[in-house]
């Protein structure tokens, strides 16, 4: 939610074979209104998340290593370093966010207030979900049960034990220790089962 009554969403196609059709939605006095994609330096099939600080600073992160920035005023792209996809964000400010994608391997961008910068995280497979306590430290999840976190200001990261090997799709947190993450077996043909890991203190 951008502001009281303002929030933004966001979608597509990622994995199909027609026309790319991003999504960005904005729901304000009380309607959804589909907002043009502005202009972009490659074509991408669609936008994963949405996150922002406050209504005049908002970004959505995608495919083909796609960050659109929201102004306030207006959508614009931001030069993310990579074309990997980008799947999710958080951040403890407009000058601390770090963002979490990649397919055979990971990806971290970070934004330090003036510059976006990027990691390949060789040996570790892609990111899907990414939470940020207060402190900068991130909790990052992925494929085959991947957690990781990920220091605050940079790309050093340690893997967590996790003895779950279905991918994870998101993490959330809290200031009081707890973090919960949540995913399922996605990747695979139907029947689906899910899965939740939580840890508190």
């Amino acid at each position: 939610s951008a502001s009281n009554g303002e929030t933004w969403a966001v979608g597509g196609d990622a994995i199909g074979s027609g026309e790319e059709d991003p999504v960005l939605l904005h729901w304000k006095d009380d309607a959804w209104s589909r907002v043009p994609i502005p202009e972009t330096d490659r074509r991408f099939r669609a936008l994963f998340k949405v996150w922002g600080t406050g209504p005049d600073n908002v970004y959505a992160v995608g495919s083909k290593g796609i960050i659109l920035h929201y102004n306030g005023v207006e959508w614009r792209q931001e030069l993310s370093g990579t074309a990997r996809d980008l799947i999710s964000l958080w951040g403890t400010g407009p000058n601390d966010i770090l963002i979490a994608g990649g397919r055979a391997n990971g990806v971290l961008v970070r934004w330090n207030g003036s510059t976006w910068s990027h990691a390949v995280l060789e040996g570790e497979p892609g990111m899907n979900g990414i939470w940020m306590d207060d402190a900068g430290l991130a909790t990052v999840v992925g494929i085959q049960g991947r957690i990781l976190r990920v220091a605050p200001g940079g790309f050093e990261y340690t893997r967590e034990v996790n003895d779950n090997r279905t991918l994870l799709h998101g993490v959330w947190g809290d200031a009081h220790g707890n973090r919960i993450a949540v995913g399922g077996t996605l990747e695979r043909s139907p029947p689906w089962s899910g899965v939740v890991i939580s840890e508190g203190p």
